[in-house]
């Protein structure tokens, strides 16, 4: 089972997602790496008292179980998988190497990886969950905003093809120019009677 399968089985049960919610399947890539608190581990007195032998079986049966999620519990075949020799398996899958991991038909399985793999993903489906709200929620009030902006708009008259008309009907020309340029301007819009002659 790859790690994007472990995902689907574990947001599946653990998130209850609202109904107006319309979740996307999407192939993820699988969790390239995990955090290694060495403190941790030299904090554990099964991890201080294995040998160094134990310690290199224990590291690699980690490294097999990040990626496969699950490694076979008896030896032969752990061997196999490993690709080690039978009897340095057997001779270091000890009580205290064994003690990191459980066992569970026929498997080994990282409880401790497992719950962070599990932890970190749920992270990643919250920010992405949080994200599309935030997303939604954006183009809402962007649409709100739209809306609200176009309907306070005053409609234009029927006669006026855009405002500009209306301010030009306003002010006159004949208040801006001098009486030589009206005189003019009346001429040539034909406003103006004919001057008796002299």
């Amino acid at each position: 089972m790859s790690n994007s399968q472990f995902h689907e089985e574990i947001t599946s049960t653990s998130v209850d997602q609202p109904t107006n919610i319309t979740v996307r399947k999407v192939t993820k890539r699988d969790l390239p790496a995990y955090l290694d608190y060495a403190a941790d581990h030299l904090a554990n007195f099964n991890y201080r008292l294995m040998e160094l032998s134990e310690r290199g079986l224990w590291d690699t049966m980690r490294k097999e179980c990040w990626v496969n999620n699950k490694i076979p519990s008896k030896a032969d075949q752990l061997a196999k998988i490993l690709n080690l020799p039978v009897d340095i398996v057997k001779n270091n899958l000890t009580d205290r190497v064994r003690s990191f991991f459980s066992e569970k038909s026929g498997f080994f399985y990282c409880t401790e990886l497992d719950n962070y793999k599990a932890m970190t993903l749920n992270r990643r489906d919250a920010m992405a969950l949080g994200g599309a709200r935030g997303g939604r929620k954006t183009q809402h009030d962007i649409r709100e905003a739209k809306g609200s902006l176009e309907g306070t708009l005053k409609p234009l008259n029927r006669n006026e093809v855009n405002r500009d008309e209306e301010k030009r009907r306003e002010s006159p020309r004949s208040e801006e120019m001098s009486p030589e340029n009206q005189e003019w301007v009346d001429a040539f819009e034909g406003k103006k009677n004919e001057s008796p002659k002299k």
